[in-house]
């Protein structure tokens, strides 16, 4: 099995460079399968398969929890505002996309803001809840005009007085065309 990151293709190539190991010119492809995106044209990047462009250094992981979608998401153990998780998204195509985020909320949660390449979008979110919540939190319109990887921090700005930490625990991030 070979997961590929998500992409925008119209043809799939299945390329055999050695047929057989026995020297055998036949290739025997026993199964293949492609999926692509929901004809809604949403996209989910569950982040727990993103690329981690950077840290501020605390410890980011992948977690495990039945309430995530696939059973895991990724938690960054902020210890204080300005620590930030940074991920590399591929934005399919020029254009303007409903920006979406499902969090854990938790009794340890900080407040974050969302950026894209180095602009705020949206309020910040607090995260804490006295117990455990998964809601999908709508950040607002973001509009790209090219498109390709771009950047998508989530910054801890502070914590609730009630909330035990900075931590912030993320399920994945959803694009909807606009």
């Amino acid at each position: 099995t070979h997961n590929i990151a998500p992409t925008v293709a119209r043809f799939v190539r299945l390329n055999v460079t050695t047929p057989s190991q026995n020297g055998n010119a036949a290739a025997r492809i026993y199964e293949l399968q492609v999926y692509g995106q929901p004809a809604t044209g949403v996209i989910t990047y569950e982040t727990e398969s993103l690329t981690v462009a950077a840290t501020s250094g605390d410890l980011h992981r992948v977690a495990l929890d039945t309430g995530y979608s696939g059973g895991q998401g990724t938690i960054l153990e902020a210890t204080a505002a300005g620590d930030f998780v940074s991920y590399t998204v591929n934005v399919p195509e020029a254009r303007t996309y409903d920006i979406r985020v499902r969090v854990k909320k938790w009794n340890n949660r900080g407040i974050w803001q969302f950026s894209s390449n180095g602009v705020n979008q949206g309020s910040p979110v607090d995260g804490f809840s006295s117990a455990p919540t998964f809601p999908e939190i709508d950040l607002g319109n973001v509009t790209f005009s090219t498109a390709g990887n771009k950047t998508f921090r989530f910054m801890i700005t502070g914590r609730n007085a009630s909330s035990a930490g900075f931590w912030i625990a993320l399920d994945y991030i959803r694009l909807m065309p606009q």
